[in-house]
Parts: C-alpha cells; sequence; structure tokens
C-alpha cells in the first residue's frame, strides 16, 4: 500500500512533463506569460530571448527600449528575410530613435 502514492506522483508528473513537451516545440517558441519566456521548452523568468537568423541564441536582460545594439547583434550573421520584433505585453517596448536606420530589414519593420 505504501508503494501507491508514490506510483500517482509518477503518473501525474509523466503527463505534467508530457503536457509541457507537447505545448513548448523543441528549437522554437513556446507558452509565454508577462515576465516569462519559453525557448526550446526551457522557461526563462526575467529575462528576454533573442535567435538570429543562424541560430544563435543569447539571453538579454528586459527592457522597453529596442535599441540599436540589440538589432545589430540579430542582423549581424546570416540576414534575415524577417525581423520580428516582440513588443511586450500591452505594447510596452517601442524601438529606440537611434534603431530606427535605413537598414534593410528595418526599412520594412519601420514602413
Amino acid at each position: 500500500m505504501t508503494r501507491r502514492p508514490a506510483l500517482v506522483s509518477v503518473v501525474v508528473l509523466s503527463v505534467v512533463l508530457a503536457g509541457w513537451v507537447f505545448v513548448n516545440p523543441g528549437g522554437q517558441f513556446g507558452v509565454c506569460r508577462f515576465g516569462v519566456t519559453t525557448y526550446n521548452r526551457i522557461p526563462v523568468p526575467v529575462l528576454d530571448v533573442q535567435v538570429r537568423a543562424d541560430g544563435a541564441i543569447r539571453v538579454v536582460f528586459k527592457t522597453h527600449s529596442i535599441d540599436a545594439q540589440r538589432l545589430a547583434w540579430l542582423l549581424s550573421g546570416r540576414p534575415p528575410e524577417v525581423l520580428v520584433v516582440g513588443i511586450g505585453w500591452e505594447s510596452g517596448a517601442e524601438l529606440a530613435s537611434q534603431a530606427k536606420t535605413p537598414h534593410k530589414a528595418s526599412r520594412r519593420l519601420n514602413a
């Protein structure tokens, strides 16, 4: 009888883990909420995740101003066909004035 709680715990944990894997695809962004970003099935609280077109990943501090330095890293390496910039909950983030440069990717973004 003492094995029953352990078995129930293992079954519940397995179901929760399977659900997490299902809703958070590998190598992609998954469930994101205010203050938490999930990338590659790994929840990253308080920080933002940047992914370049060549697959390079970096974690940066959250900010409401997207400056030229952050965009320069995203645009380096293999140039992206499309640059997606998440502006956060309630449209809290915006491009800093120095980030609105005539780079061909940002021209489409700023149009």
